[in-house]
C-alpha cells in the first residue's frame, strides 16, 4: 500500500478534496505475528520517526505482557533520549530543506549530515549493543558517554540553528526580539524566517489554535478502535491539531506571533526553534532523573487482559497505539498518528489549505506546498490545482 497524501483544489471555488493512505493503515497486517516480531519490524517500516514508533510499541507490548513488573523507568528514558534525538533530527531537516527550496541555500543542507548518527550513538551509549526495540532489552547506560554526546548536540544547534547560546534564543519573547535575530544571524533558519515573514500578510486569523489537550487512556482506546474516528478524529465535533504549535501555544513568543499573523507557516516554524532549543535541557532531565514524573515519556493505559493503549509526543504531534495479544500474538493492531489528526477532511491543514489566496495554479500549488511542509505529514504529498 502506498502511504501517500494527495490534495485537489478547486481555485475559483476553494474547495479542497484529500485523499488519505497513512502509516497507520499497515497495522492490521501485523495481525497473527509474534509480537516480538513486531515491534522489531515497526522502526524499520516506519522511516519517519521510527523511533518514536518504536518506543510506543515496545512499551505497550512489554506493559500488557508484564502487567504486574515495575516500571522500569531507566529503559524507558534511554528509549526516550532516541526519540528526542531523532525529533531533532527531523526538525533540523525540515528547516534546512525549506531553507534550502524556499531561499536557495542548498549548501546548508550538507550541515544534516552531522545529526545522521545521533540515534545510532545514543543507542549504543545506553543499550550497548542491544536492540532497544527489543521487548525487555538490559540497559547498559554509559552516563559519560550521554553527557558528552548531549552536550555534541547542543554544540551543533548553537552553531548551525541558532548562532547563539540556547538559552539566550529562549528568552526571546518578543516579535521584535525575533525579528533582530534574523537580521543579526547568519544561520539558514534565521534567513527561513525572514524568508517567511515576507510571504505574511500581517492578519492573525479570527480562530484561537485548538490544540489536542490531556485525553484518558480509557477514553482514546475507545475511539482510536473506531474506523470512523481514525478516518476523521474530532474531539467534541471539532478538529484539533497536534504537533510543536499545539504544545507551544502558551509561549510569550507564539503568543504575540499569533495576534499579528495568526496560525500561518511563520508560527509554525517558530515552534519548532523553540522547542529545538529546549532538547539538549529535556534530554539531560531525562538521563538526570529530573523534572516532573513522566515529562517526555510513553503513557500508557492497561485495559483489560492482554489489551493496552499508549500515546507519546513525537515531533510532529500525539502517536497512539493500541494493541491487543492472546499470549504473544497480535489480536489486534491500531496506530493513530498525528498526520491523522492534522490531515483529514475537517482539519486544520484542509482549513488552511481553503485560506489560500493566488493569482494563478502555479502561485497556488507553491504556497499549498509551504503550508503542507510547515504542518509536515509523515507520508509523501502531491498538490493538484484546478
Amino acid at each position: 500500500m502506498e502511504q501517500r497524501l494527495s490534495f485537489d483544489i478547486t481555485r475559483a471555488t476553494g474547495e479542497v478534496q484529500l485523499k488519505a493512505q497513512l502509516p497507520g493503515d499497515l497495522a492490521s497486517n501485523f495481525v497473527g505475528q509474534d509480537i516480538a516480531d513486531v515491534v522489531q519490524k515497526i522502526p524499520l517500516l516506519f522511516s519517519v520517526c521510527g523511533a518514536a514508533q518504536g518506543y510506543v510499541a515496545t512499551q505497550t507490548a512489554e506493559t500488557i505482557l508484564r502487567a504486574d513488573a515495575a516500571f522500569d523507568r531507566q529503559r524507558a528514558s534511554a528509549r526516550a533520549l532516541l526519540v528526542l534525538a531523532e525529533k531533532g533530527r527531523e526538525y533540523v531537516l525540515r528547516l534546512l530543506m525549506e531553507a534550502a527550496t524556499l531561499c536557495g541555500d542548498k549548501s546548508g543542507l550538507s550541515r544534516f549530515a552531522a545529526t545522521q548518527d545521533w540515534r545510532a550513538r545514543l543507542s549504543e551509549a545506553g543499550f550497548g549493543e542491544g536492540n532497544p526495540f527489543d521487548l525487555f532489552v538490559s540497559v547498559d547506560l554509559d552516563q559519560g558517554r550521554l553527557n558528552d554526546l548531549i552536550n555534541e548536540i547542543e554544540g551543533y544547534l548553537v552553531q548551525t540553528v541558532f548562532d547563539r547560546l540556547l538559552m539566550d534564543w529562549q528568552n526571546i519573547s518578543a516579535v521584535a526580539t525575533l525579528q533582530n535575530w534574523t537580521q543579526t544571524s547568519a544561520s539558514g533558519a534565521a534567513r527561513l524566517l525572514t524568508h517567511l515573514w515576507a510571504l505574511e500578510k500581517g492578519a492573525p486569523d479570527d480562530n484561537q489554535i485548538v490544540a489536542l489537550g490531556a485525553l484518558s487512556g480509557a477514553l482514546m482506546f475507545e475511539r482510536v478502535n473506531k474506523a470512523s474516528f481514525r478516518a476523521s478524529p474530532l474531539i467534541d465535533g471539532q478538529a484539533v491539531e497536534t504537533g510543536a504549535l499545539a504544545r507551544q501555544k502558551d509561549h510569550p513568543l507564539i503568543k504575540a506571533l499569533f495576534a499579528h499573523y495568526g496560525r500561518g507557516v511563520l508560527v509554525r516554524y517558530v515552534a519548532r526553534l523553540i522547542e529545538l532549543a529546549m532538547l539538549p535541557q529535556q534530554m539531560r532531565a531525562l538521563l538526570d532523573g529530573q523534572g516532573r514524573t513522566h515529562e517526555g515519556l510513553c503513557q500508557t493505559t492497561c485495559m483489560g487482559e492482554g489489551q493496552a493503549i499508549s500515546s507519546l509526543e513525537t515531533a510532529r504531534g500525539r502517536l497512539y497505539h493500541v494493541i491487543t495479544l492472546a499470549g504473544q500474538k497480535v489480536c489486534d493492531y491500531k496506530i493513530l498518528s498525528p498526520t491523522h489528526w492534522n490531515f483529514h477532511a475537517s482539519s486544520i491543514a484542509v482549513e488552511k489549505l481553503k485560506e489560500i489566496t493566488a493569482q494563478n495554479a502555479d502561485e497556488m500549488k507553491e504556497k499549498a506546498g509551504i503550508l503542507i511542509r510547515a504542518i509536515d505529514p509523515c507520508v509523501q504529498y502531491d498538490v493538484r490545482v484546478h
